[in-house]
C-alpha cells in the first residue's frame, strides 16, 4: 500500500506536501514542485515556509498555522509566491497529524490551483459591482422584470418615487403594482416585445409612480432566449404642466383636489394660500382658520424646526429629500402624524410649494403596537428560563441567554460561523435527531416535543426536553427550539423508580418469609392434629377431654399464625 500511496503522490496532478510546523517541508510531489516554479523537490525544500515570504499579504502563515491548530484542520483559500514572485491562488486543504500526547508531528495538505478561477470571478464581480453602480445612479426608474412580469429589482429612483421599501416591491407584478390592475394593461409594451423580441416603447401612466411615464422595455437574451426585461420610464410630466392644465380647466382642478384622499395645500412666502377639503378634514379647520395663516402655526412644537430648516433650503434652491414624515397639529391639540411629498412650483408669478400631505397616524400606531409586540416577545424571550433559539441549516442565528447557561457556550460563539451544532448533542443520541429531520424531510408527521442529552461546554451531560417548529417561509429550513433542563427531574424519577424497586423487594422478601412461616408451622400443626385425632378414637373418656384441650389450644395456635402470615396481626 506503501508503493500505492506513493505512485498516487508521485502522479497526482495536484499538489500534495507534508511540512512541520516550524516552517520545514518535509514532502512535496512533482506537480506541487512545478506549481511553484521549482527544478526540484530539494530546491522546493530548502524553502523556510515561516521566515520565507511565501504568503501573500492577508494570507500569513501564522493565520494557518493559528487555525489548523485549533481546528485540527484547515480548508480556503491562499495566496502563495512562486519561486519568480508571481502570486498564485491555490484551495488549499490540510489536516494536522498529531501523536498520541497531541504533539502536532506535521501537516498534510492537498493545494489546487484557481488562480484562473480567481481572475474569472473577480472579473465578473467587478462587471457585476459595475452594472450594480451604474442601475443604482440612473436618475430614472429602472425596473428589472421576469417573463411573466414578476418585479425581480428596482433601482434607488423606484423606491423613492414609490416611497416604498425594497423588500415591499420585489416579487410582485408590475401591472398590479405600477397599474393597481390584476391583469396586464393594454397596449403593454412588455407584450409587444415579447413577440417582437425587440425593445419597444409607449407612453403610459404609471400610478403607483405618480405620473405619466414614457416607457422603454428592453429585452435580456441568455442565447436566444429573453430570461429578463429591462424597463425604463423617464418621467414626463411637468409641474408647469400640470399647473396650466389646472389654470385650463377649473372644474378638472376642483375635482381632482377637492376629492383627493390626501391633503393638498400650497404654500407661498410662508403662507398657506390654498388647501382642500381633505386637508382642513383632516386637522378639524374651516377654510378661514387656514387660508393667508403662516403654515408653521399647523406643524407640532417637537417637528417646527425640521420642517422650517427644509422650507428654507428648498426654498434656496438646496436640494432636500421631497418626501418625508412629520406631525402636524389638530385645532383640537391632538397630533396627526403625516407624510409630506413636497414640490417647488411656479404659482402666480413666483416660486411656491405644492405638498401633499398624508394621514399616516394609523400606521404610525399599528407600527408602535408591533415595536411594542415586539419588544415585549424579546422581553419574554430574553428573560425565560428554558433555552430559546433559532437555527438554519447554517448555523444558530439566536440563543438566549437561557440558552448559554443550559450549554455553556455564549451567543457570539454558538453564532459565529463554523460553530457546529453537534457539538452539543451526546454522540448516543445523534442518530435520534438524525432520523427526526429526515421524517420532517420526507413530509412525515413527528412530534414536536422530544427528549435527548447534551454535552456543556465545560462536558456536563444534561438531558433536556425540546420543543421545535419550523418558522421558515415557502420552503425555508428556519426552526425555533425550546430546551428544558429536566435532568434533576428525571434524576428524581429514576430515584422513584429505585424506591419503588425496594418496596417491591421488601414486599416480595415479606410474602417469601410468610410462605416460609406457614410452611414452617402449619405443617407439624396439622401432623399433630392428625395424631390427636387418631388417639382420641381409641382414648378412654377422660384421655379424651384432656386430648380435645390440647387440640383446642393446637388450633388456637394454628389461628394466631394465619393471622400473622396472611394479616400480619397477631391474635386469634
Amino acid at each position: 500500500s506503501e508503493a500505492r500511496f506513493r505512485g498516487i503522490f508521485e502522479n497526482a496532478t495536484i499538489g500534495m506536501y507534508r511540512t512541520t510546523p516550524d516552517g520545514k517541508i518535509l514532502m512535496a510531489n512533482p506537480f506541487l514542485v512545478k506549481l511553484l516554479g521549482y527544478k526540484s523537490k530539494d530546491e522546493l525544500k530548502r524553502r523556510d515556509l515561516n521566515k520565507d515570504k511565501y504568503y501573500e499579504p492577508g494570507y500569513e502563515r501564522e493565520k494557518f498555522i493559528k487555525e489548523i491548530e485549533k481546528k485540527g484542520y484547515f480548508v480556503g483559500e491562499q495566496a502563495w509566491k512562486r519561486k519568480d514572485g508571481s502570486t498564485i491562488f491555490v484551495r488549499e486543504s490540510a489536516v494536522a497529524v498529531r501523536d498520541e500526547n497531541g504533539k502536532t508531528l506535521y501537516y498534510d495538505g492537498v493545494v489546487e490551483d484557481i488562480t484562473e478561477l480567481k481572475k474569472t470571478h473577480d472579473e465578473l464581480a467587478k462587471a457585476r459591482d459595475d452594472w450594480k453602480a451604474i442601475f443604482n445612479s440612473i436618475s430614472d426608474p429602472v425596473i428589472v422584470l421576469a417573463k411573466n412580469h414578476t418585479i425581480l429589482d428596482v433601482n434607488p429612483t423606484t423606491l423613492k418615487a414609490l416611497g416604498k421599501k425594497k423588500e415591499e416591491v420585489i416579487g410582485k407584478k408590475c401591472f398590479e403594482f405600477f397599474h393597481e390592475d390584476e391583469k396586464v394593461a393594454e397596449g403593454c409594451p412588455m407584450e409587444k416585445l415579447l413577440r417582437s423580441r425587440h425593445p419597444e416603447t409607449k407612453s403610459m401612466e404609471m400610478d403607483a409612480l405618480g405620473g405619466i411615464f414614457l416607457v422603454t422595455v428592453s429585452p435580456v437574451f441568455e442565447g436566444k432566449n429573453i430570461t429578463k426585461v429591462i424597463h425604463h420610464a423617464k418621467d414626463i410630466t411637468q409641474l408647469k404642466q400640470l399647473i396650466k392644465a389646472l389654470e385650463e380647466s377649473e372644474e378638472k382642478y376642483r375635482t381632482f383636489v377637492e376629492n383627493a384622499n390626501d391633503g393638498i395645500c400650497i404654500i407661498k412666502d410662508g403662507l398657506v394660500i390654498f388647501a382642500n377639503p381633505r386637508l382642513l378634514q383632516m386637522g378639524g379647520y374651516s377654510e378661514e382658520d387656514v387660508i393667508n395663516q403662516p403654515f408653521s402655526k399647523f406643524i407640532a412644537e417637537e417637528a417646527l424646526d425640521e420642517v422650517m430648516e427644509r422650507y428654507r433650503c428648498r426654498m434656496a434652491g438646496e436640494k432636500v429629500e421631497s418626501i418625508y414624515e412629520t406631525m402636524l397639529k389638530r385645532k383640537d391639540g391632538g397630533i396627526i402624524f403625516a407624510e409630506f411629498n413636497v414640490s417647488i412650483i411656479d404659482y402666480e408669478g413666483g416660486k411656491a410649494e405644492l405638498v401633499i400631505v398624508r394621514d399616516i397616524t394609523e400606521r404610525k400606531k399599528m407600527e408602535e403596537a408591533l415595536k411594542e409586540s415586539e419588544e415585549k416577545f424579546r422581553g419574554l424571550v430574553e428573560n425565560a428560563n428554558d433555552a430559546i433559539y433559532i437555527i438554519t441549516p447554517e448555523g444558530f442565528t439566536y440563543v438566549n441567554p437561557a440558552f448559554e447557561r443550559l450549554v455553556g457556550y455564549s451567543p457570539e460563539e454558538v453564532c459565529e460561523t463554523g460553530f457546529n451544532f453537534w457539538n452539543i448533542i451526546h454522540p448516543d443520541d445523534t442518530s435520534l435527531i438524525q432520523e427526526r429531520e429526515k421524517a420532517r424531510k420526507r413530509g412525515e408527521k413527528i412530534p414536536s416535543r422530544y427528549e435527548f442529552r447534551i454535552i456543556a461546554k465545560d462536558g456536563k451531560v444534561k438531558i433536556v426536553e425540546a420543543t421545535t417548529v419550523n418558522i421558515g417561509e415557502k420552503g425555508e429550513t428556519k426552526v425555533m427550539g425550546i430546551l428544558r433542563d429536566i435532568t434533576e427531574r428525571k434524576e428524581a424519577e429514576e430515584k422513584l423508580k429505585r424506591a419503588y424497586e425496594e418496596v417491591e423487594r421488601a414486599f416480595e422478601q415479606e410474602r417469601e418469609f410468610k410462605l416460609r412461616t406457614a410452611h414452617y408451622f402449619f405443617n407439624p400443626i396439622a401432623i399433630a392434629k392428625g395424631f390427636l385425632d387418631l388417639a382420641m378414637e381409641e382414648a378412654e373418656e377422660e384421655q379424651k377431654k384432656k386430648l380435645k384441650t390440647v387440640r383446642n389450644a393446637i388450633e388456637r395456635v394454628e389461628k394466631v399464625v394465619k393471622n400473622v402470615t396472611q394479616r400480619g396481626e397477631i391474635h386469634e
